[in-house]
């Protein structure tokens, strides 16, 4: 029992040592009732806290819980509509690409129109100056007939009268 006393008067030293030395041999003196009460108060106390603060951490988790899916849910959704825009954006590429090719058809047909109007300007000044032709030649033609029907009367007459 000496090794106890010294001990706990190593460990406690003063006051506290003769309460220990009390509480050791199974005594106890009444300032330490209503302190061992008010402990056991504060140790429910501090249980009732614990029980509430898990509580509260267990509701937190669940919230931590169902923010993530809701993170990883949103994510899926921004996912699908990176895939969506990429899929437009390949639309587009593909639809500029076509208007490229239509454009380079018009460019084509516009080219083709101006060298046809060409053509037809070529063709419509040939078909003047054709016509025109035409006309000197049926002029000469014309005074040829008359120049030659008018020989082939005198020749006639010569040769009648020969």
């Amino acid at each position: 029992m000496t090794v106890l006393l010294l001990e706990v008067r190593r460990q406690y030293g003063g006051k506290t040592c003769r309460r220990r030395r009390t509480q050791l041999r199974g005594g106890g003196d009444r300032s330490t009732q209503p302190r061992a009460q008010r402990s056991s108060q504060a140790a429910k106390d501090i249980k009732d806290l614990i029980t509430n603060s898990t509580a509260q951490v267990t509701d937190g988790v669940d919230l931590v819980n169902r923010a993530g899916q809701s993170l990883d849910e949103t994510a899926s959704s921004i996912k699908g509509m990176a895939d969506i825009v990429a899929k437009i954006a390949s639309a587009s590429a593909e639809q500029a690409s076509g208007i490229g090719q239509v454009n380079k058809a018009l460019t084509q047909m516009d080219d083709t129109t101006q060298q046809n109007s060409a053509l037809c300007e070529q063709n419509a000044a040939t078909a003047k100056s054709l016509e025109q032709q035409a006309v000197a030649m049926r002029e000469r033609v014309g005074t040829s007939n008359l120049d030659g029907a008018a020989r082939g009367k005198t020749s006639r007459r010569v040769s009648a009268a020969a």
